[in-house]
């Protein structure tokens, strides 16, 4: 078993929405390798995201609910209530094993750190979970993954400024519709609306067939609706 071939099918899988297939060959990849450290912060994205211990599917708010920041959906922002759904999930045991795995072979690498950043804020600890991913983009400021993690963690916590400078370090390395919408939120939590505006019409630009590209323009048009601007 190759696990550089374990990992890359992975990736495949989770580009194409095939979540539990991805996380089967990210596995595999871990047994052939036990120490493997690429991919393994996407692996634990997946384990947070749709692998809670009770067994069951994490349930995403419906794109109606008001999550009090103005917008639709979690956090108050419609589309990023998919595919990164803070909150919605409680400590998982395998997550926790692989972070130890990480954390113990490869301290100096941002996989293990952005990671770990995701573990915390399943515990419900989202500062020492952003502190965790601050020092992901610290070792590596070329990881994206880490980029991604703090500005969403910045957002949870509060702190919006600190996430569009993460959001907007993720975009000049790897432009993709999450990014744009990490952005997107950010903007709209600080109400610049004509920031969000122009960031949602650049991911439709980028990514014209996606949906989720053309639902951050609407997620801005609700905002406006909601406040008046």
């Amino acid at each position: 078993d190759n696990p550089r071939v374990w990992c890359q099918l992975a990736r495949v899988h989770r580009d194409a929405g095939e979540v539990r297939e991805a996380a089967d060959c990210y596995r595999r990849c871990r047994r052939a390798d036990p120490c493997v450290v690429e991919g393994m912060d996407v692996f634990a994205s997946l384990l947070y995201e749709h692998f809670p211990d009770a067994g069951e599917s994490v349930v995403m708010p419906s794109d109606d609910a008001d999550g009090g920041g103005g917008v639709r959906g979690f956090g108050g922002f419609g589309v990023l209530s998919h595919g990164f759904g803070f909150g919605t999930n409680g400590p998982s045991a395998e997550l926790n094993v692989l972070v130890n795995d990480l954390l113990e072979n490869s301290p100096a690498r941002a996989e293990s750190w952005s990671a770990a950043a995701l573990y915390w804020e399943s515990r419900g600890d989202a500062e020492k979970a952003l502190t965790h991913a601050a020092r992901a983009s610290d070792i590596d400021d070329q990881h994206v993954t880490a980029h991604v993690t703090e500005g969403y963690l910045s957002l949870k916590c509060k702190r919006a400024d600190a996430a569009v400078h993460a959001f907007k370090r993720a975009l000049q390395l790897a432009p993709t519709t999450r990014t744009y919408a990490g952005l997107v939120a950010a903007y709209l939590t600080l109400g610049r609306v004509k920031e969000a505006t122009a960031t949602a019409k650049a991911c439709a630009r980028a990514a014209p067939n996606a949906s989720a590209s053309h639902a951050l323009l609407g997620d801005v048009e609700a905002y406006c609706a909601r406040h008046g601007g």
